[in-house]
């Protein structure tokens, strides 16, 4: 008999959690609106951010053209390396003593 009670109880228990549990989970909950972020400046930084790191600051400007145009030379592509200091002859960046220092440097039969 004492089984019997237990028993009893325990269903009676099992059932109430199982009947509340149906109910709150058949439940809306009204969404809440998000805000569309469309501007990288409207993301938030944190102490963990990489966009408010120095080093993400670095802008195109900073780069010169005759390490970019290294690059192109270190893995065998001459022409994209012409190009690039051409395009910075051109737009006065370098001069044509630093074109012609750089391609005696990385060109000895120039």
């Amino acid at each position: 008999m004492k089984y019997a009670v237990t028993a009893v109880l325990f269903l009676i228990t099992f059932g109430a959690c199982f009947l509340l549990g149906m109910y709150f989970s058949g439940r809306k909950r009204p969404k809440k609106a998000r805000k569309k972020i469309t501007r990288p400046s409207e993301f938030p930084l944190s102490a963990f951010s990489v966009l408010d790191h120095p080093a993400a600051m670095v802008g195109q400007e900073q780069f010169s053209p005759q390490r970019e145009a290294e690059v192109y030379m270190t893995y065998g592509k001459r022409r994209e390396a012409e190009q690039v200091l051409n395009t910075a002859l051109r737009g006065k960046k370098v001069s044509a003593e630093e074109v012609t220092a750089f391609w005696k440097r990385y060109d000895p039969a120039a």
